[in-house]
């Protein structure tokens, strides 16, 4: 039998109760609107607990479509700061994005979602972030970016998943710059400040991508300086440390080399 004396119902992001002729409006939590649109906040703690939908300081997590997916892992080190906050904005659906756990500081990641389809963020462990990093990601082809573990990254780099408009051939109208695979970082890469790395691009283990340069094509040989603009392989046959030279110097000393 119908209760006539309390209905509740869900309209839009409120929750309608009405008991005994009196009608109260209640917002929905930040997970029961997400849920209701099928998106996903989860923070996998070192412990195994998953907390869904966490406040993780130095984070922000937008959604503005459906069906997207946001996995953070311990621990968590996102730099706190008003306007230098850490932020993923999911616009449209079924994006994904997966950030491990870093012992390293992330002091601006800024993660930008667009259109529909299989777009995905992929960073791996131990990543560390000084400055500012943008990833532009767009469901036009087939959009990813994955950052292997052990990266480095300076201040002022974007990360441009695809050219957004259109570039066709007059000949027969047929789009020529379609995104086929998106971006792949493999580990320990140290970037440099104020550096672009278009589509389509794959950057190798233990590389060093040099101060201003724009990375335009891909490259597969391990253990090299590249740089320019275009960027091309400009050393080969080196490594990086995070430690700086003079503690580098030193660990030398004490080995005895």
């Amino acid at each position: 039998m119908k209760n006539l004396f309390y209905t509740e119902e869900v309209e839009g992001t409120h929750r309608i109760i009405r008991f005994c002729g009196i009608k109260l409006k209640f917002r929905l939590s930040q997970k029961e609107r997400e849920e209701k649109r099928g998106n996903k906040f989860i923070l996998h703690k070192e412990n195994g607990e998953i907390v869904e939908f966490p406040q993780i300081d130095g984070l922000d997590v937008v959604f503005k479509g459906q069906n997207c997916t946001v996995e953070i892992f311990e621990p968590c080190n996102f730099k706190k700061e008003s306007w230098h906050q850490s932020r993923i904005e999911m616009e449209g659906e079924n994006h994904f994005a997966r950030i491990k756990g870093s012992k390293y500081g992330i002091a601006r990641l800024e993660a930008n979602f667009r259109g529909g389809g299989k777009t995905s963020l992929l960073v791996g462990e131990n990543f560390y972030l000084t400055g500012h990093v943008r990833f532009d990601i767009e469901s036009e082809g087939c959009c990813s970016i994955k950052i292997g573990d052990d990266c480095m990254f300076a201040d002022g780099i974007n990360f441009l998943g695809t050219d957004r408009h259109t570039i066709y051939d007059i000949s027969d109208k047929k789009n020529i710059n379609l995104t086929k695979y998106g971006i792949t970082v493999g580990n320990h890469v140290w970037v440099a400040r104020n550096v672009v790395v278009l589509k389509d691009v794959t950057i190798p283990d233990n590389t060093v991508v040099g101060i201003g340069s724009i990375v335009t094509k891909s490259f597969d040989e391990e253990n090299t300086i590249i740089g320019g603009v275009p960027a091309k392989v400009l050393r080969r046959g080196v490594n990086w440390d995070r430690r700086k030279q003079t503690e580098y110097l030193k660990s030398l000393e004490d080995t005895g080399l």
